[in-house]
C-alpha cells in the first residue's frame, strides 16, 4: 500500500464531475449532495485501492461539508448549474422530499430549474392576483389594481420563491399565509386576518376590481 501523499480536496478539485459523481451530467437535470456521500465522491476522486484502508477513512472524515460543497459549487458553476434551496426544490420536483436532519444541497440545469419555476408561477398565478388586490385594498388604493399587479406582483419570482420555501410572503404590516391543509390563502393585516382566497375567487375579484 502506498502511504498518502496528497491532499483529498486537491484531488476533488482536479476530478472532472462526471468522474466525481459516476454520472452522465448530459443526461441528467439535477443532482444532490450531502454528507452521506461525501465518501463516495473523495474514494471516486482518488485510486483508493493503492492506499491505506484507515487512513484513506481519517482523511475524508477531515473534509469539511463547508469545504466539500464549495468545490462542488465552484465546479456547478463551471457547467452552467445553479444550486436551489431544499425546501423550494421539494415544491417543484415532485417526488423529492427535502431532509430535516442533513443538509441536503441541490444542483440543477439552470434551463430545467426555470421552466420549473415557470411552471409553478402559472399555477399560483391567482395567488399574486389575490395578493395584488389586498395590496390595493389596504395598502395603496391610490394606484390602479392592475398597474399595482403588473409592477408589484405579476411574474415575480421573487415572492414566488419566498412563498414557497417559507409559506407566507410579508409586505409592510401585512402578511399573506398559505394553509397547507387545502391550499387556501389567509391574509393578515396589523396580525388581524382579513381574508381567505382560493383561486376561483381571487380570479374573479381581481377581473371585477381592474375592469
Amino acid at each position: 500500500m502506498i502511504k498518502i501523499n496528497l491532499i483529498l480536496t486537491e484531488a476533488i478539485k482536479d476530478c472532472n464531475l462526471e468522474k466525481l459523481f459516476g454520472l452522465d451530467f448530459n443526461k441528467e437535470e439535477w443532482i444532490w449532495v450531502n454528507n452521506e456521500i461525501f465518501a463516495d465522491l473523495a474514494m471516486n476522486a482518488i485510486d483508493y485501492d493503492s492506499y491505506d484502508e484507515k487512513e484513506l477513512v481519517d482523511e475524508i472524515n477531515k473534509i469539511s461539508e463547508t469545504e466539500l460543497i464549495k468545490i462542488v459549487r465552484d465546479k456547478m458553476k463551471e457547467i452552467g448549474w445553479t444550486e436551489v434551496n431544499q425546501l423550494l426544490f421539494e415544491k417543484l420536483e415532485d417526488g423529492f422530499n427535502a431532509t430535516k436532519d442533513i443538509n441536503t444541497f441541490i444542483f440543477a440545469k439552470k434551463k430545467f430549474f426555470m421552466l420549473k419555476m415557470i411552471a409553478k408561477m402559472k399555477e399560483l398565478q391567482w395567488a399574486l392576483k389575490a395578493m395584488a388586490v389586498d395590496a390595493f385594498q389596504h395598502l395603496t388604493p391610490e394606484i390602479q389594481l392592475r398597474t399595482l399587479y403588473e409592477e408589484d406582483f405579476e411574474d415575480n419570482f421573487m415572492i414566488l420563491e419566498e412563498f414557497l420555501i417559507s409559506g407566507q410572503y410579508k409586505k409592510n404590516n401585512c402578511v399573506w399565509k398559505v394553509m397547507p391543509e387545502n391550499g387556501a390563502l389567509v391574509f393578515y393585516k396589523n396580525n388581524k386576518q382579513h381574508r381567505v382566497w382560493a383561486e376561483g375567487n381571487a380570479n374573479f375579484i381581481f377581473n371585477e376590481l381592474s375592469k
